[in-house]
């Protein structure tokens, strides 16, 4: 596999003020930072509660696994504002680059993995 110009992975992060921060307000129960793997993070949360993240940046493709909780969750991309009512299941898919905002209302649990930016 060719890797020229791939940036590496460390950590399911996005850019908000040009630093790479966690937007979740709660430590991974489980990563991939010890794994060794080459351009993939992978990262799941327990007990998330209801949080606002506001507007940042998506620097690789990002995707995002709701495993336990019903959400309402509410969402602006691209300049459009939209809302859903999500549970187990649900998949967030998002390509790079991206900004975007996100909330939810209630606690959940969640797997979100970040890909390489070529």
């Amino acid at each position: 596999m060719d890797t020229s110009g791939v940036l590496p992975v460390k950590a399911v992060e996005v850019m908000r003020s040009g630093c790479a921060v966690c937007p979740i307000p709660a430590l991974s129960s489980l990563n991939s930072k010890r794994a060794g793997w080459d351009g993939i993070a992978l990262e799941s949360f327990s007990d998330v509660p209801g949080v606002s993240i506001p507007d940042h940046d998506h620097p690789t493709h990002f995707l995002n696994l709701l495993t336990h909780g019903n959400i309402k969750a509410q969402w602006t991309t691209e300049g459009k504002s939209r809302s859903a009512d999500n549970g187990p299941g649900t998949i967030y898919g998002l390509a790079r680059p991206l900004v975007s905002s996100w909330s939810w209302n209630r606690g959940s649990s969640r797997v979100r993995l970040r890909t390489p930016r070529t």
